[in-house]
């Protein structure tokens, strides 16, 4: 199991062109679980120009992720429970598309996991090795509800295919496992 995010370092990212209020409300509606439907109002973005084009482009931190029209038709067959939505790029790119991960599996084994928590409210504050049940094992990209802004997990066949592919701009970092 893995965590994805975007390599803004060397690829091209992808910068909110609008109001700081539309950037906002964007970022809530990520928050939600479901699909966003009829909420979503298409973004007009711009192009930060890097090293390299990529399949990844750093969009709000990676979080949702954004992936290029080839990204999209390689890993299309990981994406059936995710909403795919399509960007308004500025300038001269190809197309780009949100993919939203819907599935967020409550398949966290807090009793096994070891993790920190507020002394306040007991919730989660950090996962330190993840412990999970049966229930996240049949998706290739999710998230859980401890960690629904920050953290995207795949598969490692997942993993494999973006690799073969030779998709470029993943950066791919592995879940430290309680039981590694």
């Amino acid at each position: 199991m893995w965590h994805i995010y975007p390599n803004p370092d060397i690829f091209h990212s992808l910068q909110f062109k609008g109001e700081a209020s539309d950037s906002l409300a964007e970022s809530k509606l990520f928050a939600m679980p479901g699909l966003i439907g009829d909420r979503w109002r298409v973004p007009k973005v711009e192009v930060s120009i890097a090293e390299k084009q990529g399949d990844y482009p750093s969009y709000h931190g990676g979080i949702p992720p954004v992936f290029s029209e080839r990204a999209l038709k390689i890993l299309h067959n990981y994406l059936v429970n995710c909403e795919i939505l399509e960007l308004d790029i500025l300038g001269h790119w190809e197309r780009a598309y949100k993919i939203v991960v819907p599935p967020i599996i409550d398949c966290l084994d807090q009793d096994k996991a070891i993790v920190r928590r507020f002394k306040t409210s007991n919730r989660i504050m950090s996962i330190e090795k993840y412990a999970f049940t049966d229930l996240c094992k049949s998706n290739h990209i999710f998230r859980i509800p401890e960690e629904t802004l920050s953290q995207i997990f795949v598969s490692d066949i997942f993993k494999e295919t973006v690799e073969i592919n030779g998709l470029e701009g993943f950066i791919f970092k592995k879940v430290p496992l309680l039981q590694d």
